[in-house]
């Protein structure tokens, strides 16, 4: 689970209130259940997500888990182009994209980049919903 708001809500890790006005900032987003149940949920899962998680610290925490750090990073490091690629694609969704000769080549290259990446995750999510592509249990 991606909290779009981690770096904001571990500043202030067992603070229920804060992390509350945090979430209230953005309604809409994506937010993080097991902080929602559990304030310090970051290093100290609930009882009941540890077997399944391998411990009390979450998986999904890039700070304990070495292959997600340079990932975590690199996006932070990167927000601001990766907040501008995102309106670009909203832009795009709702044809509000000024004309092409009005473009910086730049955000024309971002504009298209990001077309890609939302053609695909379209047909992504259409084969997991047609039942191509989901991952399956073995039959006995």
């Amino acid at each position: 689970m991606r909290e779009e708001s981690f770096v904001r809500l571990y500043e202030v890790l067992s603070n229920r209130e804060a992390q509350d006005i945090i979430r209230a900032e953005s309604p809409g987003a994506k937010h993080c259940p097991f902080l929602i149940e559990s304030p310090d949920a970051c290093t100290n899962l609930p009882e009941h997500y540890r077997e399944k998680a391998g411990g009390a610290v979450c998986p999904h925490n890039p700070f304990f888990n070495p292959q997600l750090i340079p990932k975590f990073e690199a996006a932070e490091r990167n927000a601001p182009l990766i907040e501008d690629a995102f309106v670009i694609r909203d832009m795009l969704r709702t044809r509000t994209l000024p004309a092409i000769e009005r473009l910086d080549p730049c955000v024309f290259q971002a504009a298209r980049i990001m077309a890609e990446w939302d053609r695909a995750k379209t047909l992504e999510i259409q084969a997991r919903m047609s039942g191509f592509g989901a991952t399956r249990e073995p039959e006995e």
